[in-house]
């Protein structure tokens, strides 16, 4: 798998299907994660989809010294321009949904859409994610799975995510999930004008419809697609109607890089 160099981080990255005029797709995971939850949109219609592990996960090291969702929107946008991209189009789950809205706010000329999956303009983190990463951070993964999916996921698909060895240190998950708790651009939405697809599991126990919902209501031009027996994992449970949806909403408008 290739990497690329951005100030002292080496980046792990992968790039699926060949380059076209429209801005390729950038997946961005969310806390404690890589870009392995992302396994199942590596072909979605009408772009090229490249995937990447931020700082402190899977194959990108080191971690950043401060880790919080600015630095981490900026660290995209700066692997972007190393692939030889001015434009792209961040789809962002979870963490990776409140970087792709940091970028949306803060690299708004290289943002001409947007994709959020399971995400919302405020990340709060129960006081019982912290105490599992500090008193028994080996069985996270359990623990994800009882919470990420909907009871009716297949259980092998479940465990097939979730039994395996972290790809992050108990440092790195804390880091990651204190940076979801600080962040908060509720009074920033009506400022993100672009296309933008929310898409939502139905089953969803970690992010509310509630904050799906105030994305929609606070992004001017924004559609929002629920799917069916979905939890917070959305993209692994029902790829096909992630990855259709996706393809719909990119052939919905124009873009030219």
């Amino acid at each position: 798998m290739p990497t690329t160099i951005i100030d002292q981080y080496e980046i792990r990255y992968r790039v699926h299907g060949e380059r076209t005029q429209a801005p390729p797709l950038v997946l961005i995971h969310g806390a404690a994660g890589g870009q392995y939850v992302w396994l199942q949109q590596r072909r979605i219609d009408a772009a090229q989809v490249v995937t990447l592990d931020l700082p402190g996960h899977g194959g990108s090291h080191p971690a950043l010294s401060d880790v919080n969702i600015g630095h981490y929107a900026n660290l995209v946008a700066a692997f972007a321009t190393t692939l030889g991209h001015e434009q792209f189009i961040p789809v962002g789950h979870s963490m990776g949904g409140a970087v792709a809205l940091t970028l949306a706010l803060d690299h708004r000329a290289r943002i001409p859409a947007l994709v959020l999956l399971a995400t919302g303009a405020r990340l709060p983190v129960s006081d019982f994610v912290f105490a599992a990463i500090d008193t028994s951070f080996d069985q996270l993964g359990e623990l994800f799975a009882q919470t990420a999916y909907a009871p009716t996921t297949d259980s092998r698909l479940v465990a097939r995510f979730t039994t395996g060895p972290l790809q992050v240190s108990r440092d790195q998950a804390r880091a990651d999930f204190e940076a979801c708790a600080r962040f908060d651009v509720r009074q920033r939405l009506e400022k993100i004008a672009v296309p933008t697809l929310l898409i939502a599991g139905d089953k969803d126990q970690l992010v509310s419809a509630g904050r799906m919902g105030q994305l929609a209501a606070g992004i001017i031009d924004s559609r929002i697609r629920t799917v069916p027996n979905a939890g917070h994992m959305v993209m692994q449970e029902q790829p096909a109607t992630v990855n259709g949806a996706i393809g719909e909403f990119l052939e919905s408008f124009t873009l030219e890089e």
